[in-house]
Parts: C-alpha cells; structure tokens; sequence
C-alpha cells in the first residue's frame, strides 16, 4: 500500500513538474505567492489569539455590565438618603461587588480605558461597603454619588464596546428578517 502511495505521489510530482515546463511558469511570481502563503501562515495564530482576545473582552464586557446594571438600583438609594444607619448591601449586592472585584483581574483584554473606569468603579465599591459598616455612615450617600458619576461613562464605553464587537449580530438580524419575510410569504 505505501509503494502505491509513492508511486502515485510521484506521478503527481512529475505532472506538476511538466505542466511548469509546458506552460513556462514565472519563478519571480512563483516565488512571490510561495512567500504570500508563507507569510499568511505565520500570521494566522497572531489572528487567531487577536479573534480569541477580542471575543473575550466581548463576553467581560456582558458580564460586567450585568453585575454594575444590578447595582446601579443600590447605588441610587444610597445616593438619595440623607443619614444611613449601620445599613449595608443585600447578599446580592455583595455578589455582585466580589464578581466584579474577579471579573477586575481579567481586565488585561478590555482597553485601558475600560480597565481604569472599571478598577476605580470596583475600588470605590469596596470602599463605599466599608464606609456602611463604620462609624462614617454619613459619607456613604456622597461616595455613592460619585461612584454613579464614575459608572454612567464605565457603562457607556462598555456597552458602545460591545455592541461593536458583536459582528455577528448583523447577520443574525438579517437571518431573523429574512426568516420575517418567508413567514410573511408563507
């Protein structure tokens, strides 16, 4: 089986070897595209991780924008109130800050941006949950306040990133009308 295998890739060899002869191929152009492919080829896993990073960063950014819309509702009561009591933040609340504080360590693919407005948004969250179980109650309205200052901007790049990064949203719109328009015809 393997003597027919060579023998079979060496017909194959031959006949490429008579159709550069036949056809009088141009070395310079054969070279050129040989090195085309050569460079394509290396590049391509340089292409690959870039695909991997950004599809990452899409997905940090839908998880964190889920955990800071959770606690955009906390914040706004807290900024509203005039005295706090020893109050602090529901369980849910508290998940949300510790998801974050993980989510925070794999900021590396989001823009620096991003990852300032984020890790200055997780640090004041941090804080603003120590202010509520210290005798400085009083100035947890005022960090709450400017923690939504911070976070209006942080969601606004966050969601204008990802609504871009999903390219794949509008063919999936235009399947969905597409999958419209034959309901419509049916």
């Amino acid at each position: 089986m393997l003597v027919a295998h060579e023998r079979t890739s060496m017909k194959t060899m031959q006949d490429i070897l008579n159709l550069f002869k036949e056809y009088e191929i141009d070395w310079t152009a054969a070279a050129a595209i040989a090195t085309f492919m050569a460079v394509f080829v290396a590049l391509l896993p340089i292409c690959q991780e870039k695909k991997k990073q950004r599809n990452m960063a899409a997905s940090l950014r839908g998880q964190i924008l889920i955990k800071l819309f959770l606690l955009r509702h906390s914040l706004k009561k807290l900024a509203a109130a005039k005295y706090m009591g020893k109050s602090k933040f529901s369980d849910e609340d508290l998940n949300a800050i510790r998801s974050l504080e993980i989510l925070t360590s794999n900021s590396t693919v989001l823009d620096p941006q991003e990852q300032s407005l984020l890790i200055a948004t997780v640090g004041h969250l941090i804080q603003l949950s120590a202010l509520m179980q210290s005798d400085e109650t009083h100035k947890v309205p005022q960090e709450a306040s400017f923690i939504l200052d911070i976070l209006s901007p942080l969601v606004d790049t966050l969601d204008l990133k990802r609504v871009h990064s999903n390219r794949n949203a509008g063919i999936m719109k235009r399947f969905l009308k597409l999958l419209g328009k034959k309901k419509a015809g049916a």
